[in-house]
């Protein structure tokens, strides 16, 4: 007997999808990764940020946690992390744990320590080439291993040229301009002199003496040079505010 009824299939429809869902979808994954990683790096480095932030404010920190954290910045290299936050972090602590080790009977510890702030210096400067502080900072720690006139030409020309106004890095300049030796002050002649404009002309008295003092004897002729140029009214107004440029040249 034939069925009295006959049973048709119909193929069932799928619901399409628009490749700007997709595309949507896609994005929001890949931000939903970033803003992770992001979060994992941050707490990676909470600790570090913190110690260095006491160090900036001139706070009280234990010697033992500056070296810790300071060998722990191998991991901001290892990691190829370049977040300005993170790297100030540690090039503050490294540089603190040079300061902790200088005058100290531990030299290969102090060799370590200016090695592992050199290292992060060159990191810091392939991050971010256009600032000016890392570039003084590595000048720095370069003298500290040892003068090399041409070489420290060179990095003090480069801040210069990328922070020639930012008052912390002049002052990191003049640190290194108030004790370097006539020879690097001779191949930095045009930056140095840029230097002293910028300082002397611009900025209140008590803010060009809190940036140059005290004045390196091998900086004075220098000083001298550009003090004839001022008008007596700001050379009265600098030595009012303790700048020594009556001092003997």
């Amino acid at each position: 007997m034939l069925p009295t009824t006959v049973k048709t299939e119909t193929a069932a429809v799928q619901p399409s999808r628009s490749p700007v869902i997709l595309a949507f979808a896609i994005v929001v994954l890949g931000f939903l990764g970033f803003a992770l990683s992001e979060l994992w790096t941050t707490a990676r480095f909470t600790t570090l940020q913190r110690l260095a932030v006491k160090l900036e404010h001139g706070e009280t920190v234990r010697g033992k946690a500056v070296g810790y954290y300071a060998a722990s910045t191998d991991r901001i290299i290892d990691g190829g992390y370049c977040r300005y936050d993170i790297i100030r972090a540690g090039v503050t602590t490294t540089l603190a744990d040079i300061d902790r080790l200088n005058g100290s009977n531990n030299r290969k510890g102090w060799n370590e320590a200016v090695a592992r702030a050199d290292r992060l210096l060159l990191h810091a400067i392939g991050c971010v080439p256009t600032d000016g502080n890392y570039w003084v900072r590595l000048a720095m720690v370069r003298w500290t291993k040892g003068e090399k006139p041409d070489e420290l030409a060179r990095l003090l020309q480069q801040s210069a040229w990328l922070a020639p106004a930012e008052k912390n890095v002049l002052a990191a300049r003049f640190f290194l301009w108030n004790r370097v030796s006539v020879a690097t002050l001779e191949r930095a002649k045009e930056t140095l002199q840029t230097d002293l404009m910028t300082t002397l002309i611009h900025p209140p008295p008590w803010l060009a003496n809190s940036i140059m003092s005290p004045i390196g004897l091998n900086i004075r002729r220098y000083v001298a040079e550009v003090d004839a140029l001022l008008p007596a009214e700001r050379h009265a107004q600098l030595v009012h505010f303790g700048l020594a440029l009556d001092a003997p040249k």
